[in-house]
């Protein structure tokens, strides 16, 4: 598991070595996470502004269009665990240089998964970047939106 920086510029990825020598770090907005099955997860380094409900940060998140051509979403599950343990080899590191916020006290933010129990239909699924924790919650309830997508 590898964490890049991704260069506003030109969107190459940049070791974090690398960005460190950049005058103004703070200017690039998207992180990259080399996940354990080869693929790039790719985040905004800080939480869409606000707080929304589920269905409302699954269309802020697909409005999020920093890239051209590259369409982003709420993260899975799987994904967030992936963030977690990143965050720990370079994400930690990368979004501080970068000034973002992910994995600071009180992060929680949406999935882009229901709770599939048909019993709880009225939940879905958040997580806390902080601790690594997945919880369900009430949909119509308003927590904030990390934008994602997933690269080959």
């Amino acid at each position: 598991m590898k964490t890049y920086i991704i260069n506003p510029d030109n969107n190459k990825l940049v070791s974090i070595e690398d960005w460190r020598k950049e005058a103004d770090p703070t200017r690039a907005q998207l992180l990259a996470v080399e996940t354990d099955d080869d693929h790039l997860l790719v985040i905004n380094k800080s939480f869409l502004p606000g707080e929304y409900n589920f269905e409302e940060a699954q269309k802020a998140a697909a409005a999020f269009r920093p890239m051209e051509g590259i369409v982003f979403r709420c993260p899975t599950r799987k994904e967030c665990i992936d963030l977690y343990d990143a965050r720990f080899h370079g994400l930690d590191e990368a979004v501080a240089l970068t000034g973002g916020e992910f994995g600071k006290p009180g992060r929680w933010f949406w999935t882009c998964e229901r709770d599939a129990d048909p019993n709880y239909a009225y939940l879905a699924w958040f997580f806390s970047s902080t601790y690594g924790t997945l919880y369900n919650y009430y949909v119509n309830n308003a927590i904030r939106c990390q934008a994602v997508t997933l690269l080959k």
